[in-house]
C-alpha cells in the first residue's frame, strides 16, 4: 500500500504523519524539535530518519511505500549550505519517492487554508506570517530570530514575562497576579534568585522560556492588568506582519481570509480579540484552521498525485 508523509517540523517539536491514498491520518509520531541552529545538521537528519523509520514501524511498513512526502524545515530557505545538507540527506534516505521541502510556515498556511489564497500567521516558539495569492505567489514577513526579531511569538511574550515580574517586583509596573505566580512557579525565595533561575534553568533554552508564556496567561485571566496589556503588545505586533502583507499583495478575492497557528493562540481572546481590533480597518474574515500544520503537510505532499477532492473529506 502506497502512503503520503507529512512531516511538521518547528522549535519545539517535529510531528510525523502517515495518511493512506485517500487521506485518511493512520500513524502519528512526534520527536523533539528540529531547528539546526539547536540540534545542529547531523541531529536534524538524525530527527527526520528517526521519526519517519518510527511511524512506519508503527504502521508495519518501510521507505518503499511512501509516495509522496513534505518536509516542514525550520528556517529553510534562510541558509543555503544547511538547506542542501539536509535536503540531500532525505533525498538519498527517500530516491523513489517524490519529494517538497518548505519552511514550517508553509506548512501552516496550507493547512489552515486548505491550499487556497489568503494569509496565516503563526505565533509559537517564533512568529512568522505568510501570505499566498490566486497564482500561488508567496510572500513572508517576520520570522527572522529570537534575538532580533520574532515579535508576539511565545518566546517574546516568555521573555517579556520575566521583564513584566522585575517590573512588578520594583515598582515600575503595579504589582499584580502575575508576580505571585512566578515566584511561585521558580521557587523564588526573593526576587534577584530570578537572575540565578534564568542562567541556570531558562537561558538559550528557547522553549523552556517560550513555556514561561503560560504564567502570563494564568496572571491574565486572574486580572493582572499589566498581562493583559502585554497580550495586546503581543497582537499589535503580528498584526503589523498581517499589514505588511496584505499592503504587498495584491489579492483579488476580498475580503481576505486570515487564519493562525502556534501555541501563542491557546490565549483564546486575551491574543484574538485585540488581534482582530488592530486589522479593524482592513478587509479581512478571520477565521479558524481548517488543518493543522501537520495536516497541512500532508496536502503538500500528495498535491497533484490525488484528486484535489479528497482534501474536503480530510479528517
Amino acid at each position: 500500500m502506497e502512503y503520503f508523509l507529512g512531516v511538521d517540523g518547528g522549535g519545539s517539536k517535529t510531528k510525523f504523519s502517515l495518511a493512506d491514498c485517500n487521506l485518511n491520518i493512520v500513524k502519528s509520531v512526534i520527536k523533539e524539535g528540529c531547528d539546526f541552529h539547536r540540534v545542529g545538521v547531523d541531529g536534524v537528519c538524525k530527527i527526520f530518519l528517526d521519526g519517519t523509520q518510527l511511524v512506519l514501524k508503527e504502521q508495519g511498513e518501510n521507505f518503499n511505500c511512501i509516495k509522496g512526502a513534505a518536509w516542514g524545515i525550520p528556517r529553510y530557505g534562510e541558509a543555503v549550505n544547511e538547506d542542501k545538507q539536509i535536503t540531500s540527506y532525505l533525498k538519498k534516505m527517500l530516491p523513489k519517492t517524490e519529494l517538497g521541502f518548505f519552511n514550517d510556515v508553509d506548512l501552516g498556511i496550507a493547512g489552515s487554508l486548505a491550499l487556497e489564497s489568503g494569509i496565516h500567521i503563526v505565533s509559537g516558539t517564533g512568529a512568522i506570517a505568510i501570505g499566498k495569492d490566486e497564482n500561488g505567489n508567496t510572500f513572508r514577513c517576520s520570522g527572522w530570530d529570537e534575538h532580533f526579531g520574532d515579535e508576539g511569538s511565545s518566546y517574546w511574550l516568555g521573555m517579556e514575562t520575566l521583564k513584566l515580574f522585575t517590573m512588578e517586583s520594583d515598582g515600575r509596573k503595579p504589582k499584580g497576579s502575575l508576580y505571585k505566580i512566578v515566584k511561585d512557579s521558580f521557587n523564588l525565595q526573593k526576587d534577584f534568585d530570578l537572575i540565578d533561575y534564568f542562567y541556570s534553568e531558562l537561558h538559550e533554552k528557547r522553549e523552556k522560556i517560550a513555556g514561561v508564556q503560560f504564567l502570563l496567561y494564568k496572571a491574565a485571566i486572574e486580572g493582572d492588568f499589566s498581562a493583559v496589556e502585554l497580550y495586546k503588545e503581543a497582537a499589535f505586533e503580528l498584526s503589523r506582519s498581517v499589514k505588511m502583507l496584505i499592503n504587498k499583495i495584491d489579492f483579488k478575492k476580498k475580503p481576505i481570509t486570515v487564519s493562525y497557528s502556534g501555541g501563542t493562540f491557546k490565549a483564546g481572546d486575551l491574543i484574538l480579540k485585540p488581534f482582530q481590533s488592530f486589522l479593524s480597518g482592513y478587509s479581512i474574515k478571520l477565521v479558524n484552521p481548517i488543518f493543522e500544520p501537520g495536516i497541512g503537510a500532508i496536502l503538500l505532499a500528495s498535491k497533484g498525485l490525488v484528486d484535489k477532492e479528497l482534501y474536503r473529506n480530510l479528517k
